[in-house]
Formats: C-alpha cells, sequence, structure tokens
C-alpha cells in the first residue's frame, strides 16, 4: 500500500519532504541506511525521483552518500549545531552593523514586507506552508546582509547557510512559526532606532534561538 502524498509536488519533491519529516520524526535515525529500492517500493514509484530527492538532501546535509554503501542519515551533533549558530550570529551581526550605514526607510519596508508575508503563513497553521516559509525566511536574513554592501560577508554567509540549511529546515519544522516572525522584529525594530549595539544584540539572540529549538528538540530528548 503506498503512502499519499501532496498532489501539486513534483515527484522528487514529495519524496524529500516525506523523508526530511521521517528524520525529523525520528521515524529513521542518525547512522541508518536510505535505499532507493525500498523507498521505490514504499511509494509504488520509480528509482528517479528518489534519486533526485537524495541528491537534495545529500547538499543540504540531510544525508551522507557513501561508496558501496549508498545513503546514510547524516549524525547531528551539538557542536556542529554550536559551531554554526555562533559564526552565522557573528556575521550577521557584523552585516547589520554594517548596514546600518547605508540603510533607507525603502529597505526598512522591504524587511517589514518580507516579515508580513511570514507572518501570514505562520498564522495560518499550514504545514504545507512550511517550504515556503522556510525560502521566504531565508530572503529575510538575506536581505539585511546584502543591506551591508559587503561582498565577501555576502558570499560567506550565503555559502555557509546553504552548506547548513538542514537546520533552518529543521527550526522551521520544530517551533511555533510566529516565534521567528517575532524574532525578525525584534530586528526590525533594531534597526530603526539605528541602535548598533541593539541590533548586534536582536542578531545574535535570534541565533541563540536557533541553538536552543535544536537543543530542545534533536539532543535532549
Amino acid at each position: 500500500m503506498t503512502e499519499k502524498m501532496d498532489a501539486h509536488l513534483t515527484l522528487s519533491e514529495k519524496i524529500y519532504n516525506l523523508i526530511v519529516e521521517s528524520i525529523l520524526k525520528k521515524e529513521v535515525k542518525p547512522g541508518e541506511r536510505l535505499t532507493e529500492l525500498e523507498l521505490a517500493k514504499k511509494y509504488g514509484i520509480s528509482r528517479t525521483p528518489i534519486r533526485e530527492a537524495f541528491r537534495k538532501l545529500q547538499t543540504e546535509g540531510f544525508i551522507k552518500v557513501i561508496p558501496r554503501k549508498g545513503a546514510i542519515v547524516a549524525e547531528i551533533t551539538e557542536e556542529r549545531i554550536v559551531e554554526f549558530y555562533e559564526v552565522k550570529g557573528v556575521l550577521e551581526a557584523y552585516a547589520g552593523k554594517l548596514a546600518l550605514k547605508y540603510i533607507t526607510d525603502k529597505d526598512i519596508q522591504d524587511l517589514e514586507r518580507i516579515n508580513n508575508e511570514l507572518e501570514k503563513i505562520a498564522l495560518s497553521n499550514s504545514k504545507e506552508e512550511i517550504k515556503k516559509f522556510i525560502d521566504i525566511h531565508n530572503q529575510f536574513h538575506e536581505r539585511f546582509v546584502e543591506i551591508s554592501r559587503n561582498k565577501v560577508l555576502i558570499e560567506t554567509l550565503k555559502n555557509l547557510v546553504q552548506k547548513y540549511s538542514k537546520f533552518r529546515i529543521m527550526v522551521a519544522y520544530s517551533t511555533m512559526l510566529i516565534d521567528i516572525v517575532n524574532e525578525h522584529k525584534e530586528i526590525i525594530e533594531a534597526f530603526i532606532k539605528k541602535d548598533e549595539k541593539l541590533v548586534e544584540e536582536k542578531i545574535i539572540k535570534n541565533s541563540n534561538f536557533g541553538i536552543n529549538i535544536l537543543k530542545r528538540y534533536y539532543l535532549h530528548r
């Protein structure tokens, strides 16, 4: 008997979502093997979309593909979570301080518009919208980093977040989305006040929020 999947997504997207959800719910555990053949039988489809889903999962760090062993669910360690969020927090806080030199009312409006879109999704309580929420969430952070005008910083943060994108995905699946929106509101308010110390404080606080959520839901259970 095959499992039901969302009709509006491509097959590979459906498989990707199902595997991510099974990892987040700990139905499959770190170190456990995922095989194309077994998943193809489980969902009643060919192996091609599963292979495509595996590529995305590998890029985001959810799985590791080991020669002669296949796909293995990647381990999640407290050390790596803390390292990622501490580095991201410091770099984004620096970007925020640089952005204060250039930020305009239009930039503030852009940040508010993006966060308003996030708030609509958060208040809808629609599980199907989480992927959209994550994409827009990324836009919020990218927007204030871009305002810094530091190309090396922008590129460094983009590569860092992309490499560890699974952590942002895991946070979105594990907390009330409105809490993320409220974190952003505090950052916007700090930009409006043009308070360098407050901007740094709120951005670091936002990174610590990610650490605390992941510790609570994936490490200390």
